[in-house]
């Protein structure tokens, strides 16, 4: 197997693992694999979301379902918890 194909399992093995564990709602996890600079960005808004925000709105304010892997990225749906 290639450098480029290990980078992409690799990937792809913390993308499902990432997800799985934002579903769970595991926040301990979580915080193990979120990188201490993370922020997310989003193309429906300008906005930049920090760590901690992040972490916030996705254990008490989304929910999450993943999709189909979709070539080399995961992807998912987030909507607002009622």
């Amino acid at each position: 197997m290639s450098y480029d194909s290990q980078v992409e399992q690799e990937l792809i093995k913390l993308s499902h693992e990432w997800m799985d564990t934002w579903q769970r709602r595991d926040e301990a996890r979580l915080n193990e694999i979120l990188a201490d600079d993370f922020t997310l960005a989003s193309s429906l808004t300008t906005d930049l979301m920090g760590r901690m925000q992040w972490l916030d709105y996705a254990l008490h304010h989304y929910g999450v379902s993943p999709l189909a892997l979709i070539r080399r990225w995961s992807r998912c749906t987030v909507t607002p918890l009622l």
